[in-house]
């Protein structure tokens, strides 16, 4: 009993010191188990090979990654500092709206100009900070991208080495569950990434037929949060809000219900033709997940927190319910 308590803890010590090195490897692992389910298409549906799918799909990734931010970044880059200057701008008259309410003059009795001045811009540094750590993570793609090579590239090896850990006995079945983990966290993938294309596409148009300064960078952005489920989506809607009131109380009403009319298409439209093929996670067992994940491990942690809350319920399921307490009452048909 001591010894399996020092074991955890031990265990929980490693994940704590080296957590964000454990998460570009499970990062990277994602992206093999991208690239390996594209491949695997492309072979199956051409007359390639495993090897050659996987390389020609590998480059055209890297080509489509390449090749749009050389065609975005220049407009991308202008639009983010004028984006950052509007920032400042919405942040004084904020304080200007207040003074002229007398709820407002209140708020601002109870404080100083200069730590309502501070508290603003501490809001806008944090938003502008989470938003700029996600788009920031793209300097650690190479070496996510290499992990995801590799492992797409000799899947049998890695999978090999995981289940010669386990007793004779239950290499079998850890097996089924590596490959059930797989399985799953592509159909997340390809599900996630159609939401973010659908997403980042509508509000790009969509602020741009408005009229709207910054369409296109606040496209990307809103495109890049909605990989992050509930919390992404309200950080996007949080930062074009406030670039619009820069911009006049008209902007902000239209910005408002484009937002909401996005999101309404996403969880009404999209989202069930999506969750067809892909994963239905429990919306207060992901929002627990990523607040965990996010005090411990920052935005990383919440930007990766679904799935690895996707592993978490196919191991729960298959190892805990179905071997353990021997219920497989939700046991369904084996996979083709």
């Amino acid at each position: 009993m001591l010894a399996a308590i020092a074991i955890t803890a031990l265990l929980l010590l490693l994940l704590w010191i080296a957590g964000t090195v454990l998460l570009t490897l499970f990062a990277g692992v994602l992206v093999g188990i991208l690239l390996g389910g594209l491949g695997h298409w492309l072979n199956q549906h051409s007359p390639l090979s495993e090897g050659w799918a996987l390389a020609i799909v590998s480059v055209a990734l890297a080509i489509f990654i390449g090749g749009g931010l050389w065609l975005l970044a220049p407009n991308i880059t202008g639009q983010w500092d004028q984006l950052g200057s509007s920032l400042t701008t919405a942040a004084n008259r904020i304080r200007t709206f207040l003074s002229q309410h007398g709820w407002g003059g209140a708020v601002l009795d109870s404080l100083s100009p200069q730590d309502l001045t501070a508290d603003l811009r501490s809001i806008v540094n944090r938003i502008l900070g989470v938003a700029y750590s996600f788009i920031g993570a793209i300097g650690s793609i190479a070496i996510i991208l290499f992990i995801g090579i590799y492992t797409a590239a000799s899947p049998d090896l890695y999978k090999t080495g995981i289940v010669r850990l386990f007793p004779l006995r239950h290499r079998p079945r850890a097996v089924e569950v590596l490959e059930e983990i797989a399985h799953m966290l592509r159909r997340w993938l390809l599900g996630r990434f159609i939401s973010m294309l659908v997403v980042g596409a509508m509000t790009a148009v969509g602020l741009w037929l408005i009229g709207m300064p910054w369409a296109l960078a606040l496209g990307v952005l809103t495109g890049l949060l909605d990989f992050i489920p509930y919390i992404g989506p309200i950080i996007a809607g949080a930062l074009a809000l406030l670039a619009a009131f820069a911009q006049g109380s008209s902007q902000l009403f239209y910005v408002f219900l484009l937002y909401f009319a996005i999101q309404m298409i996403e969880s009404y439209l999209v989202t069930p033709l999506v969750q067809q093929r892909a994963v239905l996670m429990p919306p207060a067992l992901l929002l627990s997940v990523q607040v965990l994940l996010g005090v411990f491990f920052g935005i990383a942690g919440v930007a990766l927190a679904t799935p690895l809350a996707v592993v978490g319920l196919v191991v729960t399921k298959m190892v805990y319910i179905h071997d353990i307490l021997g219920d497989r009452s939700d046991e369904e048909s084996p996979r083709k």
